[in-house]
């Protein structure tokens, strides 16, 4: 029984692939096979999902004489990047709402972010400002297909970033004086009134005296 030998030679090109068979019994030649394989390679991006955004959300509280209650807005927060110094300001609403929404992108993948929020003084007449001054770090990293941005707030991992602030408003004791206005129309109704009255008397006397 004759023993069949084979050789098998490869070669891997960059778009084919080569494959040579040679079939031989001893020292002869039998049959050669010669096939090339085509190879296509394809790409496919990787496709990343949403949560590429922080919201940072702001809650203005305004207390007069223990009272909260007061019309909070108007009031300017300025968000700064520690790095660039770049500063976002943002004014709250009646409610004393404001907030802002940052977003991230593939080229943050791997980069931290650290910024400080803090309320502007603008010295209204009355207000004690608060003088709170928050940190926030937002961390990039692709973890899977997701692109996730992962806030601390003051060093505490946090699912929303909310800062409050609160302002003191003094208003006094004693309620403010009624204006100068108001005080001296009594005073002439009533100085219209007696006169009237004395008009009276002085025609009822002059009629009574000529009776008689």
């Amino acid at each position: 029984m004759k023993r069949l030998k084979y050789t098998l030679v490869a070669m891997i090109l960059i778009s084919s692939m080569v494959l040579t068979a040679a079939i031989t019994t001893g020292n002869t030649l039998a049959m050669i096979i010669d096939q090339t394989l085509e190879l296509v390679n394809t790409f496919v991006p990787t496709k990343i999902s949403a949560g590429n955004t922080v919201e940072i959300n702001v809650e203005k509280i305004v207390v007069a004489n223990g009272v909260n209650g007061l019309n909070a807005g108007g009031f300017t927060f300025e968000l700064t990047n520690t790095e660039t110094n770049d500063v976002l300001a943002i004014t709250s609403n009646s409610e004393g709402e404001a907030g802002l929404t940052l977003s991230f992108t593939e080229e943050d993948i791997g980069k931290t972010f650290t910024y400080t929020l803090k309320e502007r003084n603008d010295g209204r007449e009355g207000f004690t400002y608060s003088t709170k001054e928050y940190r926030i770090e937002i961390t990039v990293s692709l973890i899977g297909n997701d692109l996730v941005a992962a806030a601390t707030l003051d060093g505490e991992a946090v699912d929303q970033v909310a800062c409050e602030f609160v302002n003191i408003y003094e208003t006094g004791d004693e309620p403010l004086p009624p204006p100068a206005g108001d005080q001296g129309m009594p005073m002439l109704y009533l100085g219209l009134v007696l006169f009237s009255a004395s008009c009276i008397i002085v025609l009822l006397w002059r009629k009574n005296k000529k009776s008689a």
